[in-house]
């Protein structure tokens, strides 16, 4: 894989990193984090263990897949869609809140979630297009 292709997987990698974990850090600050004992709360070791958690499960795939390790961009595919899905539900499920539960309303943080939600699947999409997209000249082929 050339340079320029392998900066722009690690570009947009980071960027849909840097959205996952200001997601994190959007819902702990809303009425969501108030929903559940096992919720995270701003600040709390749990919100920083799922900060931590995912800043392994980005960063190592992306060094090893940026050495040209065989299969990891089956692995990153694995942990892109699961971002996609991630930010899909995250959106559904704050609508469907919203809507049904009389104590959470649209405020700032709650739009900011939603925000972050989609965003986060934008990156994702844009980052399925780089590299599979037959045709393109940004497909990354083989690896």
């Amino acid at each position: 894989m050339d340079k320029k292709r392998q900066i722009k997987v690690m570009v947009i990698t980071l960027v849909s990193w840097l959205l996952f974990c200001s997601l994190i850090v959007v819902v702990s600050l809303s009425p969501l984090s108030e929903l559940g004992e096992g919720a995270n709360h701003f600040n709390s070791v749990g919100m920083w263990t799922s900060f931590g958690i995912s800043t392994l499960g980005y960063l190592i795939p992306l060094a090893f897949f940026l050495l040209g390790v065989k299969y990891f961009k089956t692995i990153m595919t694995i942990f892109c869609s699961m971002g996609l899905l991630s930010g899909l539900t995250m959106i559904g499920t704050i609508i469907v809140l919203c809507s049904f539960v009389s104590n959470i309303s649209y405020d700032s943080t709650i739009i900011g979630s939603l925000i972050s939600s989609g965003l986060l699947c934008v990156v994702n999409l844009v980052w399925f297009i780089v590299v599979f997209f037959p045709g393109s000249k940004n497909a990354i082929k083989g690896s």
